[in-house]
């Protein structure tokens, strides 16, 4: 299966939403730390703490743990995180407040999986955490906080008639704001994969439209009540097949351009 990488670039996002692609720029790279454990470790996911050091999330055979290394490779802290039944999924967020503190989003529960978002103190102590329980099984993809302390999170909701993209917010003490679900409208799995605030109180959201098994791109904007104010489905790659992996706004308002990556190729 051949895959590319594909970065494009949506322009005039409120009105005409026309992609255009972009080469990406590389860089050279030196290896500053690298550390491995020794047992079976599967890191998850990661998020820089804005201090030159690191959060990530390792399954062990054990259970799942919220690790921090700081800048030297040290680690300074690890705590187990809670819950019981399957994982998949996990995601990472720095809250940008100040204090170092991290966002975990994850799937976890019993009978059926629940999106279970926490919030940690640099310590890894936990200082509050919120379920997302919709009916069916709920897995994140994305998490990201605007400077406001919303956590927005997004992931997809299973089912037995198939899978719709979901987006929540939760608020900064941990009461979950509203969440919502979306069918692109074409048949097959949706999902959003990426989320970026968008620097006004609302939310970008990107994903695959699975569209009866060849995907394309979704990008769809929810205001901070939770308001759809526009969805779009775009072919990035000539209808080739697209996964978004994420997004990233630059500018404001009616001149913001969002930079979307994902992969792309027949299935």
């Amino acid at each position: 299966m051949a895959f590319r990488r594909l970065v494009a670039t949506l322009t005039a996002l409120l009105l005409g939403l026309a992609p255009s692609c972009g080469a990406a720029l590389v860089a050279d790279w030196t290896v500053t730390m690298s550390r491995t454990s020794g047992g079976y470790d599967d890191y998850r996911a990661s998020a820089p703490d804005g201090a030159g050091g690191t959060w990530l999330v390792v399954r062990l055979p054990g259970g799942h743990r919220l690790v921090a290394y700081d800048a030297a490779g040290t680690r300074v802290s690890s705590v187990a995180l809670a819950g019981s039944g399957g994982w998949d999924g996990d995601a990472l967020a720095v809250a940008p407040d100040g204090t170092g503190a991290v966002l975990v989003a994850r799937s976890a529960g019993a009978a059926a999986l629940d999106i279970v978002v926490s919030r940690h103190a640099p310590s890894g102590s936990l200082e509050w955490e919120r379920a997302v329980d919709g009916g069916g099984d709920e897995r994140p993809a994305a998490v990201a906080v605007d400077l406001g302390g919303t956590v927005w999170v997004a992931g997809w909701r299973e089912s037995p008639g198939g899978a719709d993209a979901l987006l929540a917010a939760i608020g900064p003490g941990g009461t979950l704001l509203w969440s919502r679900t979306a069918d692109f409208g074409a048949g097959g799995d949706d999902a959003f994969y990426a989320v970026v605030p968008d620097g006004a109180g609302g939310v970008l959201a990107a994903g695959p439209a699975d569209r009866g098994g060849n995907p394309l791109t979704h990008v769809a904007a929810y205001g901070p009540d939770g308001a759809l104010r526009f969805s779009r489905t775009l072919s990035l790659a000539g209808g080739a097949g697209e996964f978004p992996r994420a997004a990233a706004l630059a500018g404001s308002g009616v001149a913001a351009t969002l930079w979307v990556a994902a992969d792309s190729g027949n299935q």
